[in-house]
């Protein structure tokens, strides 16, 4: 009984002790030091006007400061070109908080303005309405708890002021830009504006890497991205992305406005390791973008675009192009024709070359080769064997013979369409080189070639049909 009793005590004593410090941070949250008086009346409206009224909000700062003029929906800001996006939130913040000017807390008595930062501000801000009145209020400290930020109105009170309320005060010039480098254009029809071109210049290839949309070879209707130099393949799909997000840019910061020679030189931009050349469609008018990356400073990679003096930082991770080869947009899949659009297929070793004709469609499917008809369902078996071959990566090196393993020619009914051709080279250890009609060239396994090659002999004297897949 005695114990149970003293734990009673205990818990007792806590729970006061807990209650008491729960009653000490509520009640010193945003006390200012011991020397002023700590009395506060919350919720302070100070000022309301109506919208339209404020005219300009003059800022004066550890930054140095800045001017920003409303004049209805158009905002200005002093020493910013006009070429250069502004950060509208940021700058619609500053205007509704100088409209309705609201305080959390009233600092009753205060006896020395240094116990708030308020002897020497961190801003002093001037608003003008268009009754020709002013508002003053300079910021000082931050209110301990993060409950604020101190401020003194020009009746010279002092107030906590919601952080969120001050913060975009205290910044420079440059946090006023919006961190934007590309945005997608707004198109009449709604859908994405189109990118027409794209021209990488400085990555990792010496050869500048150019990328077109074009019409579809296999439906007029629809458009791919194909790359154009150095090669002629197909761009991944997996790598179309990176292409439409070049009109999706966003920085993290702006770092720089009219970068002097000395600046440019220090962001590595004076000579710009890539470039990018963009050509997109926005409501049937052909736009250009270009841009310039830097160098590249641990994660942070600088920007630049042309025809806007602005210099942004922004992650490198978010700029795979900077990095990227022809190889890693090239597509990594052969040509693989439907079978009821061939006329022929045609498989060359170094022994023979057998040639399968094809006719009809669908249940009337016809295959023959050398005037003997061959059993559909078997060559449709050898067919897919034939297109399912994978290749794993690009690669520039030339095979160290000239005569192919195997060959496979496709020809097309449609005789506008040209044929594609597969050679099949012995590669490096355990791999073959397959390279698509004389131009791109990838490393593959040599385990699917020796497949294709025991097919091929299958497919003539009723083997079995072995699967590439």
């Amino acid at each position: 009984m005695k114990r149970q009793f003293i734990l009673l005590l205990v818990f007792a004593l806590l729970a006061v002790g807990l209650g008491g410090l729960l009653w000490f941070l509520n009640n010193s949250a945003a006390e200012p030091p011991q020397e002023s008086s700590s009395i506060t009346q919350t919720g302070v409206d100070l000022l309301q006007k109506q919208e339209g009224d404020l005219t300009s909000v003059e800022v004066t700062n550890q930054a140095g400061g800045f001017t920003v003029s409303f004049d209805g929906k158009t905002i200005r800001v002093s020493d910013l070109d006009e070429t250069i996006p502004l950060a509208e939130s940021k700058l619609e913040s500053m205007r509704s908080g100088m409209l309705s000017v609201h305080a959390e807390q009233k600092i009753e008595q205060v006896s020395s303005l240094s116990d708030f930062g308020l002897e020497q501000p961190r801003a002093v801000v001037t608003a003008s309405y268009r009754d020709d009145s002013t508002y003053v209020l300079e910021i000082g400290a931050d209110a301990p708890g993060g409950q604020g930020v101190y401020c003194k109105t020009d009746d010279d009170s002092v107030y906590v002021f919601a952080e969120q309320t001050v913060s975009n005060f205290l910044g420079s010039l440059v946090d006023l830009v919006d961190t934007a480098v590309t945005q997608p254009p707004k198109t009449e029809s709604g859908e994405a504006a189109k990118i027409k071109q794209v021209t990488f210049t400085g990555q990792a290839d010496a050869e500048p890497i150019t990328i077109e949309r074009k019409a579809d070879e296999e439906d007029a209707a629809l458009e791919t991205f194909r790359l154009v130099t150095p090669g002629h393949g197909s761009v991944d799909s997996e790598k179309e992305q990176v292409l439409s997000d070049l009109l999706n840019i966003r920085a993290d910061q702006a770092a720089a406005l009219n970068p002097t020679d000395e600046q440019l030189e220090s962001f590595g931009l004076k000579e710009p390791s890539a470039t990018v050349e963009l050509v997109y469609d926005e409501n049937g008018t052909q736009q250009k973008c270009v841009l310039y990356a830097g160098k590249s400073e641990g994660a942070t990679v600088y920007l630049m675009r042309e025809g806007r003096p602005v210099v942004y930082a922004i992650a490198s991770d978010r700029l795979p192009w900077l990095t990227m080869d022809y190889g890693d947009f090239v597509s990594k899949r052969a040509p693989m024709p439907n079978i009821q659009e061939l006329q022929s297929v045609t498989v060359t070793v170094p022994e023979q070359a057998i040639t399968f004709e094809i006719s009809g469609e669908d249940d009337s499917l016809l295959v023959t080769s050398g005037g003997k008809t061959v059993d559909t369902a078997r060559f449709k078996s050898y067919y897919q064997s034939l297109i399912g071959v994978s290749a794993d990566e690009y690669t520039e090196t030339p095979p160290a013979s000239d005569t192919p393993l195997l060959t496979v020619t496709y020809t097309y009914r449609d005789s506008a369409k040209q044929a594609d051709t597969i050679h099949y080279y012995e590669g490096p250890t355990r791999r073959a080189i397959m390279q698509i009609n004389g131009g791109d060239r990838f490393l593959m396994r040599e385990k699917h070639v020796d497949i294709l090659l025991k097919n091929t002999q299958s497919i003539q004297n009723d083997g079995e049909i072995e699967p590439t897949i």
